[in-house]
């Protein structure tokens, strides 16, 4: 399985995700306390709401790209991404334009432009952001399909260390990366210990398993089963 593969099932992962809801976070963010009371910059949030609504039309568009997987579409949505980003570059919501742009980048699969842009949104995006560690994540796969092999190298090493960072809320996204990229290389003992990490964390929610969690344990579960037919 190529690391291109991997992306296109990362993006159909990353549909799921209520980009929309996170920026409404990041807008709601702006409300600032004083004594007590809170009150609107005005100018500001103004600014910040603009932003937002663009964003949602260009995240609608990327998803209608996204869906058709058409070259031609995804040129133009990358082409409206970059446009509103020199739009919004002064907001909160501005990196989120860039990394959409990346995206249709891979999606045609221009990686190593994809590269430069998602680097350029990370490291603009705030730490704080609930969707900066998959980001991160992102930037590092994008890393491992690179053609210098120093890059791909060191796309390898982010992961890990993206995979091991206690901050990191969302770590079983890059730990079931890394297993699967070991399972990509035949290293099956080596993706079975990236996946058990995914297995021993713990889910945010008691109602509902990560999927990363489950898509981990159905990849061991299929490793036991391989290594029972070889005993037999």
């Amino acid at each position: 399985m190529s690391i291109v593969t991997m992306i296109k099932q990362w993006f159909a992962d990353l549909l799921r995700i209520d980009y929309v809801k996170q920026m409404a976070i990041g807008l709601a963010g702006i409300l600032v306390v004083g004594g007590g009371i809170y009150y609107y910059r005005t100018i500001l949030v103004h600014k910040e709401q603009a932003a937002h609504q663009a964003f949602e039309q260009c995240y609608a568009e990327f998803k209608k790209a996204a869906e058709k997987k058409s070259g031609e579409f995804l040129f133009e949505v990358g082409k409206v991404c970059e446009l509103g980003y020199e739009q919004n570059k002064n907001t909160h919501t501005g990196p989120y334009f860039l990394a959409l742009q990346a995206d249709a980048l891979a999606q045609e699969g221009k990686i190593d432009k994809a590269l430069e842009v998602m680097q350029e949104a990370v490291n603009q995006m705030s730490a704080n952001s609930e969707l900066y560690w998959m980001y991160k994540t992102k930037l590092g796969l994008f890393k491992l399909d690179s053609s210098d092999e120093k890059v791909k190298q060191a796309g390898l090493k982010e992961l890990e260390s993206i995979a091991q960072t206690k901050e990191n809320a969302n770590k079983d996204i890059a730990l079931y990366y890394l297993g699967l990229y070991a399972w990509s290389k035949n290293q099956v003992e080596e993706a079975k210990q990236w996946w058990q990490q995914v297995e021993r964390i713990e889910s945010k929610s008691q109602d509902q398993l990560s999927p990363w969690i489950k898509m981990a344990q159905e990849k061991l579960l299929v490793i036991a089963q391989d290594a029972k037919q070889r005993v037999v």
